[in-house]
């Protein structure tokens, strides 16, 4: 009989990974409720509780693997997510600059192919260790290494502007800190 409480405790970084990975929380669910009945159903076949969360996390893999050949699922995240970028084209206050920003960084990863953002979420969301994701993904541990060395180069590149932002934004905070200033409240010579 499968462990519960044992299989609880992984439930919100499954979700936390599957709302990275597809960015549509009610996909992100059933992507987590299907995995967890395939779990149930194959807990005789599981062997240690040690290594619980990458089993769990593998049969959510094979499970997305599977959803995304057949183009269920992924046809309502397209069309939810124009939707979504629809709806805030509008929006220009400054509240919501924040959000926009966020919107780019998930831009970003949206360019990666499906198996470098699985790749990255499970190594930098999850903090699973190169051989776990090596085991989860089926893939050797070198491949993992290089892999994530180009998926994070590449989006390096692609959010350079905003960390070009970033340190404007530093240097510009850092000359006006009350550090830089005089004790009457002058700027420095």
């Amino acid at each position: 009989m499968a462990n519960w409480q044992a299989i609880s405790a992984e439930i919100p970084a499954l979700r936390r990974y599957a709302r990275s990975l597809l960015q549509d929380s009610d996909l992100a669910d059933d992507l987590v409720q299907t995995s967890l009945v395939k779990a149930a159903n194959k807990w005789s076949f599981f062997t240690s509780a040690k290594a619980l969360r990458p089993w769990l996390f593998k049969i959510m893999h094979n499970q997305f693997v599977d959803d995304y050949r057949k183009h269920k699922k992924l046809q309502q995240y397209q069309s939810r997510q124009s939707a979504t970028l629809l709806s805030i084209a509008g929006q220009d206050s400054a509240k919501d600059q924040q959000y926009i920003a966020t919107l780019d960084i998930d831009r970003a990863l949206d360019t990666l192919s499906i198996e470098s953002r699985e790749l990255f979420l499970m190594a930098s969301l999850e903090g699973f260790s190169y051989a776990q994701i090596s085991k989860i993904l089926n893939i050797p541990q070198g491949t993992v290494m290089s892999r994530l060395s180009r998926i994070r180069i590449q989006l390096r590149e692609k959010l350079k502007p905003y960390q070009e932002m970033i340190s404007t934004d530093k240097a510009a905070s850092k000359k006006n800190s009350p550090s830089t200033k005089d004790g009457i409240g002058g700027n420095r010579a």
